[in-house]
């Protein structure tokens, strides 16, 4: 933001005419923030084009719901309109149509007092003109005070004030009959203030970056949301819920427009409020709601979500639920006429939707339109030939489908895979074969993306293959691909679990897979173990249900899933045998603190050193010895030395020659300690000043 504000202000210190392209730029790139279209108007404004001005409202007053843009839009009306024979009535109708559009907002509070200011400036000719003013000032203010937002207190009583100088007689009442409404709606403007405290509404539409930033501010967004969706009003009236809704759903993509999960969220709930008029019979508010939907659709895919095919799928599919099956078509071809896209998945998704609704030649047409498409990827002929073969039952076409895409995408993988799960499908065994050996023996795969492959290879000789077949393909995966040249010797274990896994299914125990170093395709150590036998336990079974015993407590303890407990993922031990009991043994992977020699910590709003921390929690006063001592002593941050070394001192204590007759000993400290004079033996200079013996002799002469 910070190139950007700076632009802005070299910008405004140059005259229109020659930052105006900067501004046109700058609202072209960020057409939904409020404070550029405002500042551009403004730049106008100083210059006096107000043919300019009206332009840029024309642009951005409906689509961009900005309190301040808004007022600027309402002040250009009331100041530059003021000399035109209708002012009163168009600056009238400006003010409705402001506070029909953001009247909801929080900080709606500045259009609603200048509508009520501009209402009392009119000047009013005659009874009948007076009292249409004082009604229309008396229905904004009753209007504004039922109205959750900041300062609505002061909206209520400058209401209060206006009624008691129009009428004390009757305002009495006309305030009671709503001060009990009020006192709700005031309650619910401190939640509606709290909620939205944290909404930046400032920023720009910046492209998103998952930032931890840009997430927060998304959750905040969504709070405020569910917020409105609570209906905190209480109300009765479903209309009142969704505009306050989908007012809330038009702010956040104010600075969250590259978010599909927010069109499709905003659309959606219009759907269900749409099928709920429905239900009520109200066919004129549902077609309303529905026809909203389809406004923020097209906003979408005109829009920010030009190149997202989320929001276009999801279009599709709304319009499908309405069998609007032409404006189907119109948008996927909508879609397809983009050209730096990749088109795969929208011509998969076409012709998914033709089949349903025209059957399986209208979806050939459309495979035939992508075939001489340069830009579609393998996924379509994969899609294509699935669809047949399970639709129409025709391996023929499928087949040939595969074999016609085999021309351009031999080379991936993927592709392969996919033509081999079909040949699996058909029960095509030597079309199978002949597969494997002929992509795995022209190389056009590179050696380190043919992994896949061989295992596939590898499970299709065990299910339906002799043992012959299995050495051979054992043999010949070892002579082309070089693996795990580094671990010559753990190789033929490897591929002999390779032989007999199945699925998530391992020969061995988690353990004993990690120590022969064996790993699965995902480049992650097997997680799963299999029993022996049902009769007889192993000792890799009896791992594996401790280990399953183990996922269950801490998944039921903590709420995570059993295979993520199981894959370690979550449960940090590893399970082992006692090589002479068999007992399994739990122990942590890595080593821990012994957390029972530990003790919770207390916080204290003052830090008492006569007390003492102890393991069970909590604190204990020090024995009164040790305490007056302690108290006595400075913190310890006040020390900085001298610091005693420890074995130097220890090392002096040993070396000192301790009398082994005591009584001797203590007898010279005796006399040597009489020899020091007391302070009472010590005599005093002249004018040397006691105070506490004076006190003693005041006494006594009393």
């Amino acid at each position: 933001m910070d190139p950007i504000n700076l632009s802005i202000k070299a910008a405004q210190e140059k005259k229109i005419s020659e930052s105006r392209d900067f501004f046109e730029q700058l609202v072209l790139d960020y057409p939904t923030c409020g404070r550029f279209w405002r500042i551009f108007i403004e730049q106008e404004l100083k210059a006096r084009n107000f043919e300019q001005v009206e332009n840029l409202f024309q642009r951005c007053v409906i689509r961009v719901l900005n309190v301040d843009l808004w007022r600027t839009y309402l002040n250009y009306v009331r100041d530059i309109k003021s000399k035109l024979p209708n002012f009163k009535e168009k600056t009238a109708q400006a003010y409705n149509f402001a506070l029909e559009k953001i009247g909801l907002d929080v900080n709606s509070y500045s259009i609603w007092n200048d509508y009520v200011s501009f209402l009392k400036s009119v000047e009013a000719a005659g009874s009948f003109a007076e009292n249409q003013k004082i009604m229309a000032i008396r229905k904004v203010y009753q209007k504004g005070v039922m109205n959750p937002m900041i300062n609505v207190d002061q909206f209520w009583k400058d209401y209060c004030a206006f009624e008691n100088q129009i009428n004390p007689l009757i305002a009495k009442r006309m305030i009671d009959d709503r001060s009990r409404e009020f006192m709700t709606v005031r309650k619910i403007s401190k939640e509606y203030e709290n909620v939205t405290r944290h909404l930046d509404r400032s920023s720009p539409c910046f492209p998103s970056q998952g930032t931890v930033e840009e997430m927060k501010q998304k959750a905040y967004w969504k709070k405020y949301i569910e917020w409105e969706k609570s209906n905190p009003l209480k109300t009765d009236d479903l209309a009142v819920v969704a505009k306050r809704v989908m007012y809330a759903y038009e702010q956040c993509l104010l600075s969250l427009a590259n978010h599909p999960d927010i069109y499709f969220e905003a659309t959606s709930y219009l759907q269900n409020i749409s099928s709920l008029m429905e239900e009520k019979s109200d066919a004129i508010l549902s077609k309303f709601y529905a026809s909203e939907a389809i406004n923020i659709y097209e906003r979408a895919i005109n829009g920010f979500m030009k190149k997202n095919p989320l929001i276009y799928f999801a279009y599709c599919d709304f319009e499908e639920s309405r069998l609007n099956y032409p404006k189907c078509k119109e948008i996927y071809e909508k879609f397809l006429e983009i050209k730096d896209i990749d088109p795969s998945l929208c011509y998969i998704q076409y012709m998914r939707f033709l089949r349903r609704v025209e059957g399986i030649r209208s979806a050939r047409q459309i495979f035939k339109k992508a075939r001489d498409d340069p830009r579609i990827s393998y996924h379509v002929y994969v899609a294509a030939a699935f669809m047949e073969y399970f639709c129409t039952k025709d391996k023929n076409i499928a087949c040939k489908i595969f074999q016609l895409g085999s021309t351009k995408f031999d080379h991936i993988s993927d592709y392969v895979l996919s033509f081999i799960e079909l040949a699996k499908h058909i029960n095509e065994n030597n079309t199978s074969r002949n597969l494997f050996e002929k992509t795995l023996k022209e190389g056009k795969i590179q050696k380190e993306k043919t992994g896949d492959i061989w295992t596939e290879w590898l499970q299709f000789e065990n299910n339906v293959g002799k043992y012959e077949n299995i050495i051979n393909v054992e043999k010949a995966r070892l002579s082309i691909n070089d693996e795990d040249s580094t671990n010559l010797d753990t190789r033929d274990t490897k591929l002999l679990i390779d032989r007999f896994k199945f699925m998530n299914l391992y020969p061995c125990s988690r353990v004993e897979l990690k120590s022969i170093g064996y790993k699965d395709l995902n480049n992650n150590y097997s997680v799963n173990v299999t029993p022996a036998n049902k009769t007889g336990e192993s000792l890799t079974g009896s791992l594996a249900t401790a280990n399953s015993t183990v996922a269950k407590s801490v998944s039921k303890e903590k709420g995570y899933s059993k295979e993520d407990v199981i894959s370690n993922r979550v449960l940090e031990t590893c399970l082992s045998a006692n090589p002479f009991t068999g007992a399994i043994v739990t122990r942590p992977r890595y080593p821990e603190p012994d957390t029972s020699k530990m003790y919770p910590f207390k916080q204290s709003r003052e830090n008492i050193t006569a007390l003492q921390p102890v393991p069970g929690g909590g604190l204990f006063l020090f024995p009164s010895i040790f305490a007056e001592t302690i108290k006595r002593l400075p913190p310890p941050g006040n020390f900085h030395g001298p610091y005693v070394s420890i074995d130097e001192f220890l090392a002096h204590f040993q070396a000192l020659n301790i009398p082994s007759d005591f009584q001797t000993f203590y007898k010279n400290y005796v006399s040597s300690r009489n020899d020091i004079k007391r302070d009472e033996d010590v005599e005093r200079p002249t004018g040397y000043m006691d105070i506490y013996k004076q006190r003693h002799q005041k006494r006594m002469i009393k």
